[in-house]
């Protein structure tokens, strides 16, 4: 029977490993089920369990072990003047030896606002503060006092027990006095803290001779003041909390073995509980962190322990311990046993790989990939902060995922070894025709260009091209490209700038700008916006933004909901950024040249004027009648509005931003309750329209046209409950939408985020047969509708053009050609158009055609996104598919039929056939001498004064501006933000699959002619707010801190769209660059430069079909001079690679040289010296 309160001894044993000295330190683990002893030899051993079975036994220091302290990590033991961590079954992980002979420590405590961080306190006046994970003195501090033998933390505070029985309260960061009490006149033995409690022991002076004080001293740490001592039995020499609810219960125990239970907050026991110690002394005393155990030693090295139950525990919830493996037992096999196969017979492990392991360079750790979250537990999710919360809706157990193993696919670059058999493999891969597959990237050499090589099919031209995806965020690119084809936005962007320093809209400028040059053999790529899109705070709040440092594959990322959000987002974000005119810089009158209207055409196949596409387009409509839906016909709906079109400008747009008359689309909300009581009107208005399936469409089997569902999305009607004034109490009323206006370009999310949405799209698709669909009444009366507002024009003229290419593409579910009709009651109908030639359309069923579908493609692990065009070409419209860089033809049937078993479509833009007619947006170009001004381009101004020349020397620097043809010597340092992943093919060839991703941190511009050639013109470092994984001091010069605005000593800090800004006024200007490797530098700054207008010497002084040459070689060997001798600077090799274009000009130019003869002697000489400089 276990009393309660009592404590019974379970078992005394000796330690096996305990001296002379006996048992110096005993203690509870914290972490795991074990009791550490450590005794004067330095020997520590830990038991586990109330069985006291011994786990480890190990030598931790050279002296006797005077204290403990234990983390997840394992056990450190502070000795005299030395601490050891190690793990809990011996191995070392730290050692420290105090190099001070004078120093003998006696306690330690964690620094509480520091972490990992412990004090150490000893027989001298110096404490000492060890960081743990740096492994050395942190901070050393002389105390007034004469040594420190007790120490104990709390929450905020450091309490220090000194011999001369004083207690003091100390500020853990610097060990200042906070409060002195003076507990005992003669010395302290023990001190504990258990909540706002302070408990002392410890002796009085009498006369010459110290006593033991037969009781203890009381604070209140709240008030720092003394309670009435509490009176004990036995002489009191160690204090120990036991754990209770109510804090207030220690054990007491003498030097001489017995201890009492003492309650201080009630009448304490009066019982002595005694320990046969031989006549030796109590050393060492611990509580579990439980409260059960109570475990004392002594001199004789022997182990008591007391329980208060039966099956007493060390910690609760304790971490499992690390067990050995348990040694197998063979059977034996006899002689003559000819049935136990040879595999039975265990083999030692020699430490040799066996002959049937594959080689390294033939293998590849690969790791279960991680499956994506269901959509019902998405569906379900509540976001608080940054967490989300969802209930387990699948019923799944915790901690627990199945998984379905699936074979390998050619897809992820890996075969089916267990059958060659095309049937063995996974039929969804085989069935994504290639060109919608992901490509397998292949990097050239060093960080360098993309291998565009058949990225565009060969009767593409220089129509149009994609983009780069190296990063996981570069997902935004297939809506990038889209937006790209939306011509009044693209000119909009490509006449704005403005001086914010992450601006959406000026990056978008900057690629769309590159985009319309159509550059050959340069991929583009969206990496600056990704940069700026990863500094919104808006961006991250919507989940927008993935972690790029992630490897790809990526089989979590919900493409399809992604991109939809970004729609949302983008449109939204532009719309606001070219709103604000504060910080806008308007573009100066008349300062567009020629050379800059010419680069903002876009490049189109025998392109016609906009006048003359809308022709074509007006002549190549197509009418389809869905031949149930009669009330799209009837009377009242015939009946147009008096809204007529805007007047098109050639000098600006319709809204102040140039965004809202294209998408936005504007309404009234109304709420009708069942009494007929309508609340007040409340407007509203998005970008985007996201379709809305009914569940009675999704459970049944009948035929719905897009058209319906387009239409219930716009006018969405849904029943909630609404206060009601008419009825004075909550009613079920119906609340819905009218629309006001329609925009000229409408943006679909297609919203297929469920099972049930999926296969609506597979049945409907299914439900329309071509063959079924005739020329009947229904388009005769459809036609009689559109002529309704011109009397004049005849039903009878209407030619209706049914031949097989339009019933294929015209009779999809997805209409390629649709009128909507806004009519009075704030209601729109919507029709798909299958006729050729007809009246003029009536002013207010508006003609969109689909002119660009976002489409996820998705395999069993993956998936990405790619993007189908609808341009004008060749008098008709072709379709062209974007999947990242490669760009093909495809047909109106495949841009518009979707398998949502592998094809989905996420976002659809519809667009008004006139839309370039009513939007016709001049280009001006904002870019000018202006950038070199300010500073920095992109710090806001104060308004009135945006980029205004008010320095003297800014006057005189723009007279000395390069001009047209003039020459400029450039040079750019960078730092990598991500390291290249690279495998080894089984040819013994490197594949780098994704390059290091580097980042400009330093461009330099001179002078290359002129009164002031060899000057500079900027020599900016670039703010960089990433984290950078390796400055490549060696070769860019570049220190920790140099790009940080808050540690940089740097005088021309700027952001990288200052620099940006200055290089594209060279390049729209005509300047021509001189340098080494500018090809390299360009793509990394992502700016296109034509070749026309690039002096490389690297390609200069180059064989055909040979190595390149380092620039640090050609300064030697032409010039005679050393550079890069420690480090690389971009200002000295701008100016050596201008002295070697001259230097090239006059070997050219000088008829006696044979140049050709030169490289040769040049590659010569290289190739006898390696390719070193001598006594470099």
């Amino acid at each position: 029977m276990f009393p309660a309160g009592h404590f019974v001894l379970l078992n005394s044993i000796m330690d096996s490993a305990a001296s002379t000295g006996g048992v110096t330190a005993v203690a509870f683990d914290s972490v795991e089920e074990l009791l550490w002893t450590g005794n004067a030899e330095g020997h520590v051993t830990s038991y586990h369990g109330s069985a006291l079975t011994r786990y480890t036994s190990f030598q931790m220091l050279d002296d006797e072990v005077r204290a403990f302290w234990f983390s997840d990590a394992g056990v450190l033991a502070l000795g005299r003047n030395a601490l050891k961590l190690c793990s809990r079954q011996g191995i070392p992980i730290l050692s420290y030896n105090f190099l001070y002979e004078d120093m003998q420590f006696e306690c330690l405590a964690l620094n509480p606002l520091l972490h990992n961080v412990l004090v150490l306190g000893g027989f001298q006046p110096t404490v000492i503060m060890f960081g743990l994970e740096v492994a050395e003195i942190v901070l050393s501090v002389v105390l007034a006092e004469s040594d420190c033998v007790v120490m104990k933390s709390t929450e905020k505070m450091l309490i220090t027990g000194h011999s001369n029985g004083n207690i003091c309260l100390r500020n853990p960061l610097n060990f200042s006095l906070l409060q002195e009490l003076n507990a005992h006149s003669g010395s302290l033995s023990d001190f504990v803290i258990r909540g706002s409690h302070l408990v002392t022991c410890g002796f009085s002076q009498r006369d010459e001779d110290y006593s033991c004080d037969p009781f203890l001293v009381l604070y209140d740490l709240r008030t720092v003041s003394a309670i009435a001592p509490v009176n004990v039995l036995v002489q009191p020499s160690f204090l120990r909390f036991i754990p209770s609810d109510m804090n207030s219960v220690l054990v007491v125990v003498s030097q001489f073995g017995d201890f009492q239970i003492v309650n201080i907050g009630s009448v304490s026991d009066d019982y002595i509980y005694k320990i046969e110690t031989q006549g030796t002394h109590c050393t060492a005393v611990d509580v579990s962190p439980s409260g059960q155990v109570i475990a004392l030693a002594d001199e004789s090295g022997c182990l008591h322990v007391f329980v208060d139950r039966a099956e007493p525990a060390f910690v609760e919830n304790a971490r499992p311990l690390l067990m050995p493996d348990p040694i197998e037992i063979s059977i034996p096999i006899g002689f003559d046993d000819v049935d136990t196969p040879l595999s039975a017979v265990p083999l030692p492990m020699t430490g040799v790989s066996s002959l049937s392991d594959w080689p390294a360079e033939y293998s590849k750790r690969t790791f279960r990939r991680q499956l994506p979250i269901p959509q019902e537990v998405l569906k379900a999710m509540k976001t608080t902060e940054f967490v989300g919360y969802a209930p387990n809706v699948l019923g799944m157990r915790r901690n627990q995922v199945s998984y379905h193993l699936k074979p390998s696919s050619a897809e992820h670059g890996g075969t089916d070894l267990t059958n060659e058999n095309s049937f063995s493999r996974d039929d969804s891969v085989q069935k994504i025709p290639e060109h919608y597959r992901k490509f397998r990237k292949e990097y050239k050499s060093y960080h360098h260009i993309l291998t565009v090589a058949n990225a565009r099919s060969p009767d593409l031209g220089n129509l149009m091209m994609g983009l780069e995806a190296p990063l996981r965020n570069s997902y935004v690119n297939s809506m990038l490209l889209a937006l790209y084809w939306v011509v009044p936005l693209r000119n909009t962007l490509l006449s704005h700038l403005c001086s914010r320093q992450f601006c959406l809209s000026c990056e978008l400028s900057f690629l769309f700008s590159m985009l319309n040059r159509n550059p050959v053999g340069f991929s583009c790529n969206s990496n600056n916006f990704i940069r700026s899109f990863r500094t919104l705070p808006e961006a991250f709040a919507l989940g927008l933004v993935l972690n790029d440092k992630i490897d790809m594959p990526k089989e979590n990322d919900d493409y399809k909901s992604l991109i939809q959000n970004f729609c949302r987002f983008i449109l939204r974000h532009i719309n606001s950024e070219l709103k604000d005119e504060r910080l806008l810089v308007k573009p100066k009158p008349k300062i567009q040249s020629d050379h800059l209207a010419n680069q903002v055409k876009v490049t189109t196949p025998n392109a016609e004027s906009s006048a003359s596409i809308e022709a074509i387009a007006t002549t190549a409509q197509k009418a389809e009648i869905d031949l149930t839906r009669q009330h799209f016909i009837a009377k009242d709906e015939c009946q147009h509005e008096s809204t007529a079109l805007p007047k098109s400008s050639s000098s600006s747009t319709d809204t102040a931003s140039g965004i809202d008359f294209l998408f936005t689309m504007s309404w009234e909300n109304i709420t009708r309750c069942r009494c007929g009581m309508e609340s007040a009107h409340h407007p509203g208005s998005s970008f985007v329209c996201t379709l809305s399936y009914p569940s009675h469409a999704l459970e049944g089997t009948e035929t719905v046209t897009f058209e319906t569902i387009l239409e219930n999305s716009l006018c969405l009607e849904q029943n909630t409950h609404a206060w009601c004034q008419k009825c004075l109490k909550f009613e079920v009323a119906k609340h819905y939408k009218r629309i006001q206006s329609l925009p000229d370009v409408l943006c679909i999310n297609c919203n297929i985020d469920s099972d049930k949405v999926k296969q609506f799209w597979i049945a409907q698709q299914t439900y329309m047969n071509p063959e079924a669909i005739e020329v009947g009444v229904a388009e005769k009366e459809f036609a009689e509708f559109l002529c309704s507002s011109n009397r004049e024009t005849d039903p009878a003229n209407v030619d209706f053009v049914l031949d097989e290419e339009s019933m294929d593409v015209e009779n999809t579910w997805l209409p390629l050609h649709m009128a909507v009709k806004r009519l009075q009651d704030g209601r729109v109908v919507v029709a798909r158009k299958r006729i050729a030639n007809s009246s003029p359309p009536e002013p207010e069923a508006k003609d969109y055609i689909l002119s660009s579908v976002i489409s996820c493609i998705e395999t069993n692990n993956s998936g990405h996104l790619v993007t189908c065009i609808n341009l004008p070409c060749n008098n008709d419209r072709q379709w062209f598919l974007i999947n990242e860089t490669h760009v093909k033809k495809i047909s109106h049937k495949d841009a518009i039929k979707f398998d949502v078993n592998w094809k989905t479509p996420c976002v659809l833009f519809y667009s008004r056939l006139d839309l370039e007619q009513r939007h016709h947006v001049e280009v001006q170009n904002p870019i000018d001498e202006r950038v070199f001004f300010q500073e920095n381009m992109a710090t806001p101004v104060t308004s009135g004064s945006s980029m205004s020349c008010s320095s003297q020397v800014n006057q005189v620097e723009l007279r000395y501006l390069p001009k047209r043809g003039d020459l400029v010597a450039m040079d750019a340092e960078f730092v990598t933000l991500n390291l290249e992943e690279a495998e080894v093919r089984s040819d013994g060839r490197k594949l780098t699959l994704k390059p290091s991703l580097l980042l400009a941190a330093r461009v330099t511009c001179i002078y290359g002619s002129g009164p002031l050639k060899g000057s500079p013109i900027f020599d900016n470092y670039i703010i960089t707010r990433e984290h950078i994984s390796d400055y490549q001091t060696k070769f860019s010069g570049i220190k920790p801190g140099d790009l940080d605005p808050t540690t940089s000593n740097k005088n021309t800090l700027v952001a990288m769209k200052t620099v940006y800004l200055k290089l594209r006024y060279f390049v729209d200007n005509g300047i021509k660059f001189v340098g080494h490797g500018l090809q390299n530098d360009f793509k990394v700054i992502n700016i296109y430069v034509p070749p026309e207008q690039t002096v490389d010497t690297v390609e200069l002084f180059r064989l055909p079909r040979r190595r390149l040459i380092s620039l640090r070689f050609l300064a030697w060997f032409f010039l005679n001079i050393r550079i890069q001798s420690n480090t690389h600077d971009s200002a000295e090799d701008a100016h050596s690679a201008l002295v070697l274009y001259e230097r090239y000009k006059e070997m050219t130019e000088n008829k006696q040289n044979n140049f050709h003869n030169i490289l040769n002697n040049l590659y010569l000489r290289g190739q006898q010296l390696h390719w070193t400089i001598p006594n470099s």
